[in-house]
């Protein structure tokens, strides 16, 4: 009998430190459960201010990027209207330069065929102006005019022979003239002089128009290298700002690369932070219960409400600190450990609890175990000292 009794206590004081053991670890992985809604609690936190600077980068960054697509246009419009205008300057320049060019070669032949003119004009008036008017005559001495009266001389013959001349140049200046008067012949011969006269004035005013061409033409000339040297100097300065904009542009598209890499990781570590959070949800659900969302659904609700309702099953406040100091005067008592028979687990233990089992739970702890476990009870209990159950609850409502 006295071995009966002596087995059916050490049965129970098994059965009792099994169903200890099956409390402390509840009550672990919902202190582990607090702990991790706090890391949550703080990771979401992070997460929802880094979101929220990256989202205002990025929309700094298109804005940016929208107002350097807007002066890349406006400076490519205006340098097709450089480029329009630079045409149409040159070809005007060339248009006056071609027509300047024209006007003096049709002014230089025209004083050409006016000075040919004027140079055979001139060489028949000088031919019929010595006819007409001879250079010299001979003279004839006072003194010897008494002695050679009556008696014929040289002199008389020789007036007599440029008397025929003139006469015969008169005759032709009638046939050229086509006139017989006297009179007609004369006005005809004074007004080619003032033809002659004429002509020379007109020769010098179109030597002038010639000089006034040319300098227009130094200046037009002048005046096109100047447009050549500023079209040059626009040219490079258009190419050093497309330079400038090529560079801001590239250094706009890197960093724009780097932002979307880093917001890849960034998502990259929230599908990480949910898929843990998931698995969380996954663990907490045969304790409160409540199974987790599907995929496409936010799983912070969903956690927010297992782990309110855990807390509500160890209770709130002054109580879960009972059950804490309770739990660790349990482990301090205990002092060597004991062997657990799987037998009699698998036939006193509920339903629930042997489920939840695994099978490196099948021996009672050892001391130092124990220790270890009461030392982070303790340790939990003081951060529990320092974050009140009260304000927890409030961050959780404030999270649903």
């Amino acid at each position: 009998m006295r071995q009966e009794k002596q087995h059916a206590q050490a049965v129970k004081s098994v059965e009792i430190c099994s169903l200890e053991n099956q409390i402390h670890r509840v009550e672990m992985n919902l202190m582990e459960a607090e702990h991790v809604r706090k890391k949550y609690q703080i990771i979401q936190g992070s997460l929802l201010d880094d979101s929220v600077a990256f989202e205002s980068s990025l929309v700094k960054i298109e804005e940016a990027i929208r107002k350097q697509e807007s002066e890349i246009r406006h400076l490519k419009a205006v340098y097709g209207e450089a480029l329009g205008l630079r045409d149409a300057t040159k070809g005007t320049l060339v248009r006056q330069e071609l027509s300047a060019v024209n006007m003096a070669k049709v002014r230089e032949k025209e004083v050409q065929d006016l000075r040919f003119q004027v140079d055979e004009q001139r060489i028949e008036l000088e031919h019929l102006e010595r006819r007409i008017f001879p250079i010299g005559r001979a003279l004839v001495h006072q003194d010897s005019a008494c002695s050679l009266e009556g008696v014929p001389s040289a002199a008389d013959d020789s007036t007599l022979k440029m008397t025929t001349q003139l006469e015969q140049a008169f005759e032709k200046l009638k046939a050229v003239t086509g006139e017989t008067d006297v009179e007609d012949v004369f006005k005809r011969f004074v007004s080619q002089k003032e033809t002659l006269s004429r002509l020379s004035y007109l020769r010098n005013i179109t030597e002038e128009e010639k000089q006034e061409l040319q300098k227009q033409k130094d200046f037009m000339v002048t005046e096109l290298e100047a447009f050549k040297f500023a079209e040059v100097k626009d040219n490079e300065q258009n190419a050093d700002e497309r330079e400038k904009l090529k560079l801001q542009i590239q250094e706009e598209e890197d960093r724009k690369q780097r932002l979307d890499m880093e917001v890849h990781k960034v998502m990259e570590q929230l599908c990480v932070i949910s898929s843990v959070l998931r698995s969380f949800c996954t663990k907490l659900q045969g304790v409160s219960g409540i199974a987790p969302p599907p995929e496409s659904e936010d799983i912070t609700e969903t956690l927010s409400s297992q782990i309110k309702c855990v807390m509500d099953r160890i209770g709130q406040g002054d109580e879960y600190d009972r059950r804490v100091e309770q739990v660790q005067e349990k482990f301090e008592g205990l002092t060597l450990p004991v062997k657990v028979t799987p037998e009699v687990l698998d036939s006193k233990l509920p339903a629930t609890l042997v489920a939840t089992e695994t099978e490196d739970e099948d021996e009672v702890p050892t001391r130092g175990f124990l220790k270890r476990q009461a030392q982070i009870i303790v340790d939990a209990k003081s951060r529990h000292k320092q974050f009140p159950m009260a304000a927890r609850a409030k961050k959780t409502l404030t999270l649903k």
